[in-house]
C-alpha cells in the first residue's frame, strides 16, 4: 500500500503538466537565485579573511599593552628574538614575524600624507604574509634588493604621492582589443597613442573628452590598469620621531608597488627594512613594536592565543577579529544573512506551491471521496497529498541545486569579473572585483532540509481540506 501511494502520488503531480511545470520552474529559479547569492556573499567573506589575514593584520599581533591606545615609540616589545623561537616552538603556528611600527609623513615633491611605516625582515615576512606576491606587471621588486633605504609601498599611495604615469602604448591597444573593448572607442583613443601623462587627474580628463562621461566611466578602471606606469627609484622622504623623542627622517627609493585591493590600507602602510630603519630612528636592535604569527589552521586560533598569552603575560596578544572587527562581523553574520534570505525565498515559494495543491485537491474532490468512500483512511490521504507537495517541491530543488552548483563549480574556478562596474567600490571596502563563488556541501545539504520542510507545511492546508471532505457528498460532486 505505501508504496502505492508513493507511485500515485508521483503521477498525480503530473496531471497536469503545465500548471505542475510552472510551479517547478518557479522552485527551481528562486533556489538558484538564493543559492548562488549565498555562494557569493560566502565566497567574498573567504575571499577578504583570506586578502586580511595574509596580507594585513595576521592570524594573532602580539604589542606591548599600551601600543595600540597611541602607538609611540617607547612602547616596545623587548627581547623579541628568544619569544620569536618560543612561539614557532607551539604547535599550530606556521611562522612569526617581528616589526618596527612607527608613524610618518610621507613627502614627495609633489605631494605629503600621513603614514604607517612598517620596518620588517623582508625573509621572515615572505614566509609570514602574502604581500611580496602581490607586485602588478611593472610594479619592481619586494625589499630584497640590494638598494639602500628600499621602501615598498602601496598603488593607492603611488597615485597620492603622483609618481605613477600613464601611457596608451601599442601594448595598450592590444589588450583592449583582447577584452573586446568597442572598436569604435579604441579608435577614439588613438590620438593618445604615446602621449606620457605624469598626473592622473589630467590622463582622467583626456580620456573622459574622447570617450564621453558614460563610454569613460565603463571603461575607465580597465584603460587606467592597463597604461599605468609605475615610476620606480622616485625618492620619498619619510619624517617621523626618533627613539629619544626627537624629529627625524630619512630619504627612501620606491623599489616596488603592491596591489591588494585594499584602498585604504595601500594608502597608509609603506614597508622598509627593519634594520635600516633602527638606524635612523636609533631604537635598540632587541626591540620591535609589534609581532605577528601565521598559524596553519584558523580554527586553532584561540588556543594558540592562549598558549601565547602563557608565555608572554605582560604582553598584549590579539586575534584577527579583534584587529579588524569588521572580519568578525563578515565571518559571525555571513552564515546568518544568507539563511534569512534563503527562507524569505521558501518563504515566497511556499505560498505558490499551497495554491498549486490547493487547486489539485479542490479539482479532484470526487476522485478523493471515492477514495475514501473504498476504504482509504484519512492518514494514507493525508500522506498522498503531503508527498505530492514534497515530491513537486524536490523536483524544483533538486533542478535548482544542479544548475547552481554547476555554476557556483565554474565561476569558482574562473572568477567573476567586475572590475569594469564596481572596482573602485569593491576595493574601497577591501574586497577584490573578481568574486569567486564557493558553497560547501553541509550548505546544500541544509537546503534539501528547509526544502521539504516547507514542502510539509505548505501541504498541512490543502491535506485538511482532503480531510474535511465526506465521502457521499464527495461522490455528488461535478
Amino acid at each position: 500500500m505505501k508504496a502505492m501511494i508513493w507511485s500515485l502520488s508521483w503521477k498525480n503531480i503530473w496531471r497536469n503538466k503545465l500548471r505542475s511545470s510552472i510551479v517547478i520552474a518557479a522552485i527551481t529559479i528562486g533556489l538558484f537565485g538564493g543559492i548562488f547569492a549565498a555562494a557569493v556573499m560566502v565566497g567574498m567573506g573567504e575571499q577578504r579573511l583570506h586578502s586580511a589575514i595574509h596580507n594585513e593584520v595576521s592570524h594573532i599581533q602580539i604589542h606591548h599593552p599600551k601600543f595600540s591606545e597611541n602607538q609611540e615609540m617607547k612602547y616596545t616589545i623587548d627581547d623579541y628574538g628568544n619569544i620569536e623561537d618560543s612561539i614557532r616552538e607551539l604547535n599550530g603556528v606556521k611562522s612569526v614575524t617581528s616589526r618596527i611600527n612607527i608613524t610618518a609623513m610621507a613627502r614627495t615633491a609633489n605631494n605629503a600624507t600621513g603614514v604607517t611605516v612598517l620596518g620588517v625582515n623582508p625573509e621572515q615576512e615572505k614566509t609570514t604574509t602574502e604581500i611580496c606576491t602581490k607586485i602588478p606587471d611593472g610594479g619592481g621588486t619586494y625589499l630584497d634588493t640590494n638598494v639602500h633605504n628600499a621602501i615598498f609601498i602601496g598603488e593607492e599611495l603611488a597615485r597620492d604621492l603622483n609618481i605613477v604615469s600613464f601611457k596608451l602604448t601599442q601594448d595598450v591597444f592590444d589588450q583592449l582589443a583582447e577584452a573586446d573593448i568597442d572598436n569604435e572607442n579604441i579608435t577614439k583613443l588613438q590620438s593618445l597613442r604615446g602621449k606620457l601623462f605624469r598626473k592622473e587627474n589630467r590622463f582622467d580628463d583626456s580620456l573622459r573628452n574622447k570617450l564621453g562621461r558614460k563610454t569613460y566611466s565603463e571603461i575607465e578602471s580597465f584603460v587606467k590598469e592597463t597604461s599605468i606606469i609605475y615610476n620606480l627609484r622616485k625618492k620619498i622622504v619619510l619624517t617621523f620621531q626618533s627613539a629619544d623623542g626627537n624629529l627625524t627622517g630619512g630619504a627612501f627609493r620606491v623599489t616596488g608597488v603592491y596591489d591588494i585591493n585594499n584602498t585604504a590600507f595601500e594608502r597608509t602602510h609603506v614597508f622598509v627594512r627593519r634594520n635600516e630603519l633602527q638606524e635612523l630612528t636609533g631604537l635598540s636592535g632587541n626591540k620591535v613594536h609589534e609581532m605577528a604569527v601565521l598559524l596553519n589552521d584558523i580554527e586553532t586560533d584561540n588556543k594558540v592565543a592562549a598558549q601565547i598569552s602563557n608565555l608572554v603575560p605582560d604582553l598584549k596578544v590579539q586575534l584577527w577579529k579583534d584587529l579588524s572587527p569588521n572580519l568578525k562581523v563578515v565571518t559571525s553574520m555571513m552564515d546568518f544573512f544568507m539563511f534569512i534570505f534563503l527562507i524569505i525565498i521558501l518563504l515566497a515559494l511556499g505560498f505558490g506551491i499551497v495554491n498549486t495543491m490547493l487547486m489539485a485537491v479542490l479539482e479532484r474532490m470526487k476522485e478523493l471521496g471515492m477514495l475514501m468512500a473504498v476504504g482509504m483512511n484519512k492518514k494514507r490521504v493525508f500522506s498522498m497529498i503531503m508527498l505530492e507537495t514534497i515530491f513537486l517541491s524536490m523536483t524544483g530543488a533538486i533542478a535548482g541545486m544542479i544548475i547552481s552548483y554547476l555554476l557556483i563549480l565554474y565561476t569558482g574556478n574562473v572568477g567573476m569579473d567586475l572590475s569594469s562596474l564596481y572596482k573602485q567600490g569593491f576595493e574601497s571596502l577591501g574586497y577584490s572585483a573578481v568574486l569567486y563563488p564557493e558553497l560547501g556541501a553541509k550548505f546544500f545539504l541544509e537546503v534539501t532540509g528547509l526544502v521539504i520542510l516547507t514542502a510539509i507545511i505548505a501541504s498541512l492546508y490543502p491535506a485538511k481540506k482532503a480531510l474535511s471532505l465526506r465521502p457521499a457528498e464527495a461522490l455528488r460532486t461535478e
